[in-house]
């Protein structure tokens, strides 16, 4: 199947056409239909060009979930323009360094950011704060705002930020045939159909998110945009919708069961992501209490879900977190030569396939350095299965050498998280007098415990340079977490310096 020079455009206005009176976008308390959403963003488009901005051009967004924000992502999408949310969660000097680097033709912005924006460029600075309704898709006709047929496929419909707390944020340009194609991943390998809806809690500058605004407008859904991250809402809404997939990530986990309560979903067809990071009775009550498969997914920002977005399957007692490659992708596993290495063999993720971005956004253009003869170099090492498996290893960059032996902090986690008592689990090395660096792992119980009696239990079959050297117990709540609750174990040194009474360290 290609998918070349399809849109989301194109998409988007079929879909307008076929299911008029369908809903199609819920937020701040409206429900639009089709027709509707199809009018306000035209209506949107019309504004825009109103600002100078055309087909090709990119404008930036630094606002959280709000209405404005996804009429102003579908109806650029739907001209051919790029829209670049910009993470409001970054320092005013990183967010005006990522605007500024964007060049773009203007900037849309909240609060005080807008301010900033206007001293910061010469585009136009629409603060949405200031209740123009051209923004919501009021007033003027804009029935004539879009032409879907002059959108093509390799123009950019997003260019989303990653690695933001990393270091300088990179911008990830997506083109609207990769949108296309990560709508039909979401379709193919997870089932979901036109007669489903996706809650977006997530902010809108994340995938998890804006993938998925652009993914279910495609197929004919219904999006719910919530503003930000409400347990009770999604709840609520889980009963009252037939949910395709319902994006639940460690650390809102919990809370999301909590506010459903004794209430049944509606229909959920998978729930979940980052299986590998959950623990095992945490596995098994969401698919109990959602009546729906948990999802065993591998995805980046620059890949969407491939190569692997499959539900957990279980071997006994334990899930099986070997990924799965969708059909919408083609991979190999490399040394640090490039040469393909076998089965069981740790080596580097490239990919290829039509869901990949088409490269990094960097001094005003889109750079390929990423790419090797077309393959995207992902920075993920793997081992390669029988069956056509995947398993993850690490992160490139997280490995780290415990007495010249390579340790790799996802493989400790694993084998943490397998222990009913422990909730969370995050390794990071640490300087060692004699091994140079040795893992450390912060945990999370479940329930009061012998702390060293578990780890010791739950690492016993790893080899002895990969067992934590110290442990520290901090409750969930404490772990520093992104926006969509992954630990940004960088800060757990600094932030978690002193020792509790459950904490402990081994002398060797």
């Amino acid at each position: 199947m290609t998918t070349e020079g399809l849109t989301f455009a194109h998409a988007f206005w079929q879909r307008c056409r076929e299911r008029p009176d369908r809903p199609a976008l819920v937020a701040a308390g409206d429900c639009l239909t089709y027709r509707e959403l199809g009018r306000r963003a035209a209506a949107v488009s019309r504004a825009l060009r109103e600002l100078g901005v055309e087909r090709g051009d990119r404008v930036a967004v630094h606002a959280p979930n709000r209405l404005e924000v996804a009429l102003l992502m579908v109806a650029a999408g739907a001209t051919g323009v790029a829209v670049a949310p910009v993470n409001w969660r970054l320092s005013a000097e990183a967010a005006t360094a990522v605007v500024h680097d964007l060049a773009p033709r203007a900037v849309f912005a909240t609060g005080a950011f807008a301010e900033l924006a206007r001293a910061a460029t010469d585009v136009p600075v629409v603060d949405l704060d200031d209740g123009d309704h051209r923004w919501l898709g009021l007033g003027a006709d804009g029935s004539d705002g879009i032409d879907p047929h002059a959108v093509h496929g390799a123009d950019l419909i997003t260019i989303m930020s990653t690695s933001g707390s990393t270091g300088r944020p990179k911008g990830v340009a997506i083109s609207q045939q990769a949108m296309a194609a990560r709508a039909m991943v979401l379709h193919a390998d997870l089932g979901v159909t036109s007669s489903d809806a996706f809650i977006g809690w997530a902010p809108l500058f994340h995938i998890s998110s804006a993938d998925y605004l652009y993914a279910t407008l495609s197929l004919g859904g219904v999006f719910v945009l919530c503003e930000r991250f409400d347990a009770r809402r999604i709840a609520d809404e889980l009963v009252a919708r037939e949910v395709g997939w319902l994006f639940l990530i460690p650390g809102v986990i919990e809370e999301v069961l909590g506010a459903l309560g004794d209430r049944r979903p509606r229909s959920v067809r998978c729930a979940g992501a980052m299986a590998d990071l959950v623990p095992v009775e945490q596995l098994r009550e969401v698919e109990r209490r959602l009546g729906a498969p948990y999802l065993n997914t591998f995805g980046s920002t620059e890949a969407g879900l491939v190569p692997g977005a499959s539900p957990v399957t279980w071997a006994g007692d334990l899930p099986v977190l070997d990924k799965r490659p969708t059909p919408l992708c083609q991979y190999r596993v490399v040394d640090p030569d490039g040469g393909d290495v076998g089965p069981g063999a740790a080596g580097e993720l490239w990919l290829r396939g039509p869901t990949l971005f088409s490269g990094y956004w960097s001094d005003g253009r889109v750079s390929r350095e990423a790419f090797t003869d077309g393959w995207f170099r992902t920075g993920d090492l793997v081992r390669s299965g029988t069956g056509g498996t995947l398993a993850f290893v690490e992160r490139r960059g997280r490995m780290f050498k415990c007495g010249g032996e390579n340790v790799y902090p996802a493989t400790v986690e694993r084998a943490l998280l397998r222990d009913p008592a422990i909730a969370e689990a995050t390794v990071v090395p640490a300087a060692h007098p004699r091994f140079g660096q040795a893992p450390v792992a912060y945990v999370a119980l479940t329930c009061p415990a012998d702390v060293r009696a578990v780890v010791n239990a739950a690492t016993a079959a790893l080899a002895r340079f990969e067992r934590p050297h110290a442990v520290h117990v901090l409750a969930a709540e404490e772990f520093p977490r992104g926006v969509t609750g992954k630990v940004e174990r960088g800060q757990l040194p600094v932030a978690h310096q002193v020792c509790g009474p459950d904490c402990f360290s081994v002398n060797s």
